[in-house]
């Protein structure tokens, strides 16, 4: 089982009724596996986000990272998991928190899940966070995801940001995306 808890496995199965009963006999809540693994980082990895809730009302660590530095945050927005996340930002998890490669859930999130984007934004994600050269912008324009590229706007991202010498308004160009092109443009996006 690789160090793996009941806790952890009834949270990664999505079982609320013994996650429930683990929590009343005070299993450790935040016990980790070899891997650095949580129940929480569990029940967020699968999606189940009735056991996120409880273990949050547990107390759960929402800081705790697994061996690649992926916050319980990370991982929702990345799975485009909105009832995790909010639970998550619910419960004071760290918006600009970065994985161990500098991902933040805002980068994660760009790549086509608006609502998380959306939610991200709100809570005040840092909109210019880059990692290996990459925006949440330049991500959005270089997928044609419009809505999230217009939501990255209204929060003042950077216009002219580059990886290998393109920009977003390149990247929409590129994939014939003329509503991004548009957007980026009207915004004084520069050529």
């Amino acid at each position: 089982m690789g160090g793996r808890t009941a806790l952890m496995i009834a949270a990664a199965r999505g079982n609320a009724s013994i996650v429930k009963t683990l929590l009343e006999r005070d299993a450790d809540i935040n016990a980790r596996t070899n891997n650095e693994t949580t129940a929480l980082l569990e029940a967020v990895t699968n999606q189940h986000a009735t056991v996120v809730k409880i273990l949050l009302a547990g107390r759960a660590d929402v800081t705790a990272k697994d061996k690649d530095g992926r916050t319980p945050l990370n991982i929702a927005a990345a799975k485009g998991d909105v009832d995790s996340l909010k639970a998550l930002l619910t419960s004071g998890a760290d918006v600009n928190a970065a994985t161990s490669q500098g991902w933040t859930p805002l980068l994660l999130a760009a790549d086509g899940q608006v609502e998380i984007v959306r939610a991200l934004l709100e809570k005040g994600a840092d909109v210019n966070a880059t990692a290996n050269g990459w925006t949440a912008l330049l991500t959005a324009a270089s997928r044609g995801h419009a809505e999230i590229v217009k939501a990255l706007l209204e929060k003042g991202a950077d216009l002219n940001a580059r990886i290998s010498g393109n920009t977003a308004l390149s990247f929409a160009s590129r994939n014939q995306r003329g509503d991004i092109v548009q957007m980026l443009v009207n915004a004084g996006a520069k050529q």
